[in-house]
């Protein structure tokens, strides 16, 4: 698990390795030999898995407060999540409705992304919020 912080350098990562014996606690003046270490973190949107459009934004562009449909027949509990333009979540709802209101009026205008979880299919569509 990685802690963003922000005091920092912003957009940096800051990796601390410490070495120790087989009791796991860390020894001042320990050595450890490190040949390779790499980090991989997901950048952009992911991968839609379900169908094109199977849920309705509406009305978009809105003034913050929006209705998400999803037109699936799936029982599943729906996960929707929003995202703003630099992938901090900045709200987030489970529930089995059909038709959900969103109220994000509170949050800066601008581009967001609502991601649509149901069951294993992701969907995601854009929102600007004038």
């Amino acid at each position: 698990n990685f802690t963003y912080v922000n005091a920092l350098t912003p957009d940096t990562l800051y990796v601390l390795y410490s070495s120790s014996s087989l009791d796991y606690s860390p020894k001042k003046g320990s050595v450890m030999w490190i040949d390779d270490a790499s980090y991989t973190y997901p950048v952009g949107i992911e991968q839609q898995l379900g169908e094109e459009n199977n849920f309705t934004i509406f009305p978009n562009p809105s003034n913050g407060i929006f209705s998400i449909q999803n037109r699936t027949d799936s029982n599943n509990p729906q996960t929707i999540e929003i995202f703003n333009v630099v992938g901090e979540k900045i709200y987030s709802t489970t529930n089995n409705k059909s038709t959900n209101e969103i109220n994000i009026s509170t949050f800066s205008k601008g581009v967001y992304f609502v991601k649509l979880t149901d069951g294993e299919k992701v969907r995601t569509e854009k929102i600007v919020v004038q």
